[in-house]
């Protein structure tokens, strides 16, 4: 059987079990991007997005009165977030140029000692055990080689 909504069931009970994880230490603050507004309204208790949130919610995360906030791409550019350390990608559709401006953009506000973790999830259709379909996989493999070349040359370059 080959059907997106399960595949979009599975991502978004994997994505909240995840997110139970990370929340489990009190440091940790987390976002949850989202292709679709119900998807992250499903994973997350607070969000922000076309449908939900304002400016008071964004200020209620980055004071660390909420932990964690669902998101679809109302955040990709000009939202500050404050000591956010961890970021799940539940679901994605755009370019990874929007990736990288979205999720990385979102993280690089720590202090340099500090590290952020991007969990990116992808979902696999198959009919009889046959891949026929990886939504965000292709794209992440690409930012993640593209990553890794990066992290190559700086180490490099610091020998």
């Amino acid at each position: 059987m080959c059907s997106s909504d399960l595949s979009s069931e599975s991502s978004i009970a994997y994505a909240k079990k995840l997110k139970e994880l990370i929340l489990q230490d009190p440091k940790n603050k987390v976002i949850i991007f989202g292709e679709l507004t119900d998807d992250v309204d499903a994973i997350a208790d607070h969000g922000f997005h076309g449908k939900k949130g304002n400016k008071a919610t964004i200020e209620s995360f980055n004071s660390g009165e909420i932990r964690e906030l669902g998101v679809c791409k109302k955040v990709n550019r000009g939202v500050n977030f404050e000591n956010l350390n961890q970021c799940i990608v539940q679901s994605y559709s755009s370019s990874e140029t929007d990736a990288l401006q979205g999720y990385i953009g979102r993280m690089v506000r720590l202090d340099p000692s500090e590290v952020a973790y991007i969990h990116i999830l992808y979902s696999c259709y198959t009919i009889e055990e046959v891949k026929l379909y990886c939504k965000n996989l292709s794209w992440a493999l690409s930012f993640i080689q593209s990553e890794d070349r990066k992290s190559t040359r700086l180490n490099s370059s610091h020998a």
